[in-house]
């Protein structure tokens, strides 16, 4: 999807959700790398949200969200038919409030939406193994390795700090 149409379902998922959500994934990458040069594209958007299934089904019955059951799971879709994966308890380990109350504003277009810290991004990545969050974490780590807190890190992610520190020196 165009970084456009991306930003402008960002907006659109905030104001439904009533700010009650933490952008994650490529948004999430994306958002502090300041939108700028974004290095790949995304299919879906990663949401981890501080609403429960109450205001879930509300949502779909007034239109503002879709819910489809494919492959033995729940999916939802942006009247756009954007896909959004919605996190309702943790990312890969962290829990979602921990991830919430530490998260931070950034700007997409007309407003500010939450995304991870810079340390809760890199251990999610880290924690899911997957190729494309490597690539990831290595932009990250060249963008802002001064501005990581590795001593906070290091306290609550001891084994994914050693890795990270490990990578930002190899890619310096």
């Amino acid at each position: 999807m165009n970084i456009r149409l991306l930003k402008d379902e960002v907006e659109y998922l905030n104001i439904v959700f009533d700010g009650r959500v933490v952008f994650i994934g490529a948004v999430a990458v994306f958002a502090h790398l300041g939108w700028k040069g974004a290095h790949r594209t995304t299919r879906e958007i990663d949401v981890a949200t501080t609403v429960g299934e109450d205001t879930i089904d509300r949502l779909v019955k007034e239109g503002k969200i879709n819910k489809f059951y494919e492959r033995r799971k729940y999916v939802y879709y942006t009247p756009h038919g954007v896909k959004v994966d919605l996190f309702f308890h943790d990312v890969n380990g962290i829990p979602i409030t921990e991830i919430y109350s530490e998260s931070v504003l950034l700007k997409v277009v007309r407003s500010e939406v939450r995304v991870p810290r810079l340390e809760h991004l890199l251990v999610m990545k880290y924690r899911s193994g997957r190729v494309q969050d490597r690539e990831d974490i290595e932009i990250l780590l060249k963008r802002f390795r001064r501005r990581i807190d590795w001593k906070l890190l290091n306290t609550e992610y001891p084994d994914e700090s050693r890795e990270l520190r490990a990578l930002a020196k190899i890619i310096q």
